[in-house]
């Protein structure tokens, strides 16, 4: 190595010194332009996601054309809706761009994911797809062995790139079109497969759909739905084809709704895994959410408004790891525009301003 002069290295500091000391008063002047935005841009990567927490895009696209929106909600996770006609159209042809494109965001934002699957296909399922509603109706499939091989092929591509995987959305509603015994072999069949592909992945158990969108003003009807949820949930518990329950738990943390407030619901799943001897299980909460307007449901009225949605997420978030629950997942960032129960409870309005909810899950 070419030593340089003494006289030549001093000068050079003097130099760098200067330039140093010269710009250091314009940027100062600056403060909120460039310098500031720059900063700004870096704020949401000074803190680590939260791992506990997670959101819903629900579809691939949604994320993948707003992540920067997911991002800023500091959440560790998030969760999309797989059908399987999207990655395997027609039978030995996969499709894997999209879901590519998903992980390699999320990866790249540290973020996991955790992909619904469903056993939706125009080719492969007892119940073929419905072209106009490619979420409803999930069927088992007609050869078990083609949707192993499938899983099989996620869980391989995927291993070690923090996917997980919940075996479909609430199976107890139209979601699933097969009978409970037919989702109990899919969720066998995939828990098996996927395993196989990747001993260390987490599968999750299909979470099942609570009553919050129901007014049963009847105590026997309550209690008749309440024994039904608990059939199947008993079930599915019992095959133990899982590392993990899934949960939706749309209940409020400060008021019963059909027999259940947030944790008197949650509680009551942790009951029932316990007489299981699965009480070590861990519990993923998939789907939360709460309305921030008004909402009619029968004659009962949920006061939403964006306050109580902020109080119930802090409350129910809070609620759900007092009790122990590993993870949280959001249902909206921003509001949809159908006009249904759920409708409302985007972090984000219609037009993409934040909530005072959107804060409370950015914490």
């Amino acid at each position: 190595m070419r030593r340089i002069p003494n006289s030549v290295a001093t000068f050079c500091v003097l130099v760098i010194c200067m330039l140093v000391l010269g710009s250091a008063a314009p940027a100062a002047a600056q403060a909120g332009s460039v310098g500031q935005a720059q900063a700004d841009d870096r704020a949401p990567l000074a803190k680590p996601p939260d791992n506990r927490t997670g959101i819903n895009p629900w579809e691939p696209q949604a994320f993948l054309s707003n992540t920067p929106g997911f991002v800023s909600t500091n959440v560790g996770s998030i969760r999309i809706d797989l059908p399987w006609q999207q990655v395997q159209p027609r039978p030995g042809v996969f499709v894997w761009e999209n879901v590519d494109k998903v992980v390699d965001a999320a990866q790249a934002n540290r973020m996991d994911v955790l992909i619904t699957l469903r056993a939706i296909s125009s080719w492969g399922t007892k119940s073929p797809m419905n072209p106009h509603d490619i979420y409803h109706g999930a069927s088992l499939p007609l050869d078990m062995g083609n949707w192993e091989t499938f899983v099989s092929a996620m869980a391989l591509r995927y291993r070690g790139r923090n996917v997980a995987y919940e075996i479909e959305n609430e199976p107890n509603s139209k979601f699933w079109g097969g009978t409970m015994d037919d989702y109990l072999t899919l969720l066998k069949a995939s828990y098996a497969a996927i395993t196989r592909s990747d001993p260390q992945a987490r599968v999750l158990s299909g979470a099942l759909a609570c009553h919050i969108a129901f007014d049963f003003r009847d105590a026997a009807v309550v209690h008749k739905q309440n024994e039904l949820l608990d059939t199947w949930q008993k079930a599915i518990l019992a095959t133990r084809a899982f590392n993990a329950i899934a949960v939706h738990d749309y209940y409020f943390p400060d008021g019963a709704v059909n027999g259940w407030t947030f944790a008197t619901y949650l509680a009551h799943i942790q009951d029932l895994a316990r007489a299981t001897a699965c009480d070590k299980c861990r519990i993923w909460i998939t789907e939360t959410g709460y309305v921030s307007r008004p909402q009619k449901v029968g004659s009962r009225l949920d006061p939403g408004s964006p306050q109580n949605q902020a109080q119930w997420a802090r409350q129910a978030f809070q609620q759900a790891f007092d009790l122990g629950v590993e993870r949280v997942y959001w249902l909206f960032l921003k509001d949809h525009a159908i006009g249904q129960y759920f409708d409302s409870m985007g972090l984000l309005d219609a037009s993409g301003n934040p909530r005072p909810a959107f804060s409370v899950i950015a914490r």
